[in-house]
């Protein structure tokens, strides 16, 4: 079914379709969403699909109706020269076992970090530093910070050209007028949480940590997945909760051949977790 848009979250989905429907006399009964995309592994970048929005009609369910469009749409996306296919899911669910038994592994944890942030909590800030949200000039910034501080990791490095971010609030860090750091942060009733967050230097990691703290002034705030990863040094005092997985987990499936878990891992560069980009604007 055709979407009527021409980018899903950032990514560019396929110019002929967005995804698949299962359709009984005229009652939408399944459906699959699908976008194209590339990601950086160690034997070069290699394409892929994401898998999003997968959903069956109540009382429409245990027919393998979700079987059947995914496996279409391997057999598509397999035409079209995708290697792997990507999804976003959680182990806590029905849909994982079925995602399973289709040759799907799980190929990346989301740990997080949480902390209840007083609300008179005071920071010393750099002299250097200029913290603010970033608007749309700023956003070719971000795109900079994000291809210099992921050179050579694996993961989704490649962003597409044009690539806006699509929700959360980002803010830009500067160091001395120059963009050196951003982070994304979602507000949802007395928490904040922030699961993309990028640095170009030392000194800017830190000091994006402590703007994003402040930011969660009064609630608890959940810092998770990459800046967990690149902030885990400094996550290890008293006032930290840290869990080494949650509810969502990256899977893939190989395309073109059977894979265990252990080869997705190698193919795809997720062994060294520090090193593979996977953040909130990442999703699909």
């Amino acid at each position: 079914y055709p979407e009527g848009k021409d980018e899903r979250d950032g990514y560019p989905i396929s110019s002929d379709y967005g995804g698949l429907a299962m359709i009984e006399d005229g009652r939408l009964l399944s459906r699959i969403s699908v976008c194209r995309l590339e990601l950086s592994s160690p034997h070069g970048v290699i394409r892929c699909c994401g898998i999003g929005g997968v959903g069956t009609r109540p009382g429409s369910g245990r027919r393998g109706l979700a079987r059947s469009l995914l496996r279409e749409v391997h057999r598509v996306e397999r035409a079209a020269g995708s290697r792997y296919s990507l999804l976003y899911t959680s182990r806590s669910i029905v849909a994982h076992g079925l995602y399973e038994s289709m040759g799907y592994h799980d190929i990346l944890d989301f740990p997080r970090a949480v902390r209840r942030v007083p609300t008179d909590h005071h920071y010393e800030c750099g002299d250097d530093f200029e913290w603010g949200v970033a608007t749309p000039p700023d956003y070719p910034h971000l795109r900079i910070i994000h291809s210099v501080s992921t050179h050579g990791w694996s993961g989704f490095t490649p962003r597409p050209p044009g690539w806006t971010p699509q929700h959360g609030d980002v803010f830009l860090l500067k160091e001395r007028g120059k963009p050196s750091g951003y982070a994304v942060i979602e507000r949802q009733g007395t928490s904040t949480a922030c699961w993309e967050a990028l640095a170009t230097d030392a000194s800017s990691s830190i000091e994006l940590l402590r703007r994003v703290e402040a930011e969660g002034r009064g609630q608890w705030l959940v810092i998770g997945g990459g800046p967990f990863r690149m902030w885990s040094d400094l996550l290890q005092g008293p006032e930290w909760i840290s869990e080494e997985t949650s509810w969502g987990v990256l899977m893939a499936c190989s395309l073109q051949e059977n894979k265990s878990r252990e080869e997705l891992v190698a193919s795809l560069g997720a062994g060294d977790v520090r090193r593979f980009a996977c953040f909130a604007l990442d999703t699909f």
